[in-house]
Order: C-alpha cells, then structure tokens, then sequence
C-alpha cells in the first residue's frame, strides 16, 4: 500500500469516527461506510488513469483522435454518408435525399433507413428538429 492510500484511509475512518462520534451512527457501520468509499475511490482513480494511459499510447503511436460529431451546415443539415442511425432513435429528423428532395415529414431517428444502396432515397443529409 502506497503511502497516499495509506493517508486516505487514515482520513476516510478518522472521518467515518468523527460522524459517528457525533451521531447514533455505528462506529463499524461508518469504518464499513469509509472502505467502501475509499475501493469506489481506488476504482475510479484506476479507471481514468486507464483512459489517460490508453490516450498517451494513442499520442505516442500518432493514432488519430477520436472523431468529432458532424457539425450542421448554417441552414441545420447534417452530411450523412451511410452507416448506422446517427441519432437517438427517439430524436425527430428530417432526411434531405440524393434526389434532392426533402421527404414530406419528420419522424424518429429509428423510423429512418440510413443505409446507403446507390438509391435515389438514400439519405444524404438530416436535420434534427427535437431531441
């Protein structure tokens, strides 16, 4: 044990004695309440330092970041080049097809096919209208 775990855990139980000392609360019960903060603790430190490590080896490789989201254009579209539904599946869009046209009505991300096939429907460009 490092000597910062050691300083957490003497504060984490120095605080779990000093509400129970103040209170109808079980010592036990706030030294149980204490490591268990203190594991939720460890475990999120480890966690973003697995994220800060896995993004330093990204760096260091010269891996590209992670995309960005598509920005609309100044009139809302958002380009679209096929793939999977860009949006959550209960958003509202509306679809600009390569024929050009704007289909009738809006509908849920969901009720959309955003698969490309070649076809005169395919969906070139969305435009949200509600979350």
């Amino acid at each position: 044990m490092s000597d910062h775990d050691t300083w957490n855990m003497f504060l984490a139980h120095a605080f779990a004695a000093r509400v129970a000392a103040n209170s109808d609360y079980p010592l036990s019960d706030a030294a149980d309440d204490a490591d268990r903060l203190l594991e939720m603790s460890k475990k999120r430190a480890e966690a973003e330092a697995a994220e800060y490590k896995a993004e330093l080896r990204r760096v260091i490789n010269g891996e590209p970041a992670e995309p960005t989201p598509p920005q609309p254009d100044d009139d809302g579209w958002i380009k679209w080049e096929g793939g999977e539904c860009p949006v959550p599946p209960t958003t509202i869009v509306r679809a600009l097809l390569r024929c050009g046209d704007e289909a009738g009505n809006a509908y849920p991300g969901s009720s959309w096919d955003w698969m490309h096939s070649d076809s005169a429907f395919d969906i070139v460009a969305y435009k949200r209208v509600s979350k």
